[in-house]
């Protein structure tokens, strides 16, 4: 009998994540996990085992090792593992992906998000795997706005960059491959940290601002009442709703819509009930910070400052997202997985996340020149495989 599931992306935060809940739910895991240049695949599983522990979760099993690479032919696994494949395995939980929003010389994100998929789905056809458990994102839906239902994709949508049209040409490769028996797909919008500990591995979205807002403040000298002044306006109305969910609801959800199997060849989006704005991220990130100034309006006769100059340059990756966001439809999740609610982000979570980044050093090393970080324009590059 078949009993394990094979896991991509392991080393990534949702792949994190899914490993412990997945383990959790009585699941057997096997991992296709790649070497770095530092670490050989079991080492750096080892060290995704000892972080658990050392936030307290003790006596996960060590999940099977199969050492391979989604972007290589054949994955790059041995003859030995794909026969242990062929016999063990009987489904796959496919959240390795690169999110990278413009293309790199090396191809990504379109080499992992899409080719990459594609020689997983080419061995999940040899080795008779025939379930097959996608993470994909809720932004396939691309430049839509209103209300988009989770038995959609292909509408003729335009997409802001190559990380969603990547995303949604891996769903269109998988609904075309005639011999899965069953697809799921998990669709998340942007994902923050965790709710309980602000934890995580990945500075997009929503910490992505809060890593500007962090640094902006911290060079800013405080008045003689304490508030530090960041005189910035921000272009859009503030009300502007946003999608946003913690990846422990995220990987809660997943690992019970797995274990379901009712559940299984549906489309989820995994969305909360409740959407932030960008004044109430400004407003619990000012209260934190004991900061104030931003403000929000467009005003032709504005000249920007050099501090707002600075602060453009680097959200401009997100500009497409600054005033359109869908209302993601959640008709399946609320049928299958209603009782698990997505935690809410208010101040105490978001003061969470702030907190945990500059302990974190916004996930980069402190700098030994001045003060604070440095700022680049844009988040870094980041393949989990």
């Amino acid at each position: 009998m078949k009993e394990f599931l094979l896991l991509t992306g392991a080393t990534g935060l949702v792949g994190t994540y899914l490993l412990r809940d997945l383990q959790l739910a009585g699941h057997r895991v096997a991992v296709l996990v790649r070497p770095t240049k530092r670490l050989s695949a079991a080492r750096r599983i080892e060290h995704l085992l000892a972080q658990w522990e050392i936030r307290g979760c003790y006596g996960l099993p060590f999940p099977h090792m199969i050492e391979g690479d989604i972007n290589l032919p054949g994955l790059g696994i041995s003859n030995s593992n794909k026969r242990w494949l062929r016999e063990q395995c009987r489904s796959v939980v496919h959240s390795a992906a690169s999110v990278l929003f413009r293309s790199l010389p090396n191809g990504e994100p379109t080499q992992t998000n899409l080719h990459g998929t594609n020689e997983l789905l080419r061995m999940c056809q040899q080795l008779g795997i025939g379930e097959f458990h996608f993470v994909s994102t809720a932004y396939v839906c691309g430049l839509r706005s209103g209300t988009v239902y989770e038995n959609e994709l292909n509408s003729g949508q335009e997409f802001r960059n190559d990380y969603e049209r990547s995303k949604a040409g891996a769903e269109s490769l998988l609904h075309a491959a005639d011999f899965l028996e069953s697809l799921t797909v998990y669709r998340p919008p942007f994902i923050a940290g965790d709710s309980r500990t602000g934890f995580t591995t990945s500075y997009h979205g929503l910490l992505h601002y809060l890593r500007l807002m962090s640094f902006l403040v911290a060079t800013t000298e405080p008045g003689l009442d304490g508030v530090r002044r960041v005189p910035i306006r921000i272009p859009c109305t503030g009300q502007e709703k946003r999608n946003c969910v913690p990846i422990d609801w995220v990987s809660a959800v997943i690992a019970r819509l797995f274990s379901s199997p009712n559940a299984h060849g549906r489309t989820f989006h995994l969305a909360g009930n409740h959407r932030i704005t960008p004044a109430q991220i400004i407003e619990f990130a000012s209260s934190y910070f004991n900061s104030t100034g931003v403000c929000f309006g467009h005003s032709p006769q504005h000249n920007p400052s050099e501090l707002e100059l600075l602060a453009e340059s680097y959200l401009t990756v997100y500009r497409e997202y600054q005033n359109v966001d869908a209302d993601f439809d959640t008709k399946n999740l609320q049928a299958h997985a209603s009782d698990i609610i997505c935690p809410s982000l208010d101040e105490e979570m978001l003061h969470r996340y702030i907190r945990f980044g500059e302990a974190n050093h916004w996930g980069k090393r402190p700098s030994t020149e001045g003060r604070g970080l440095s700022l680049t324009s844009g988040p870094t590059s980041t393949v989990q495989i």
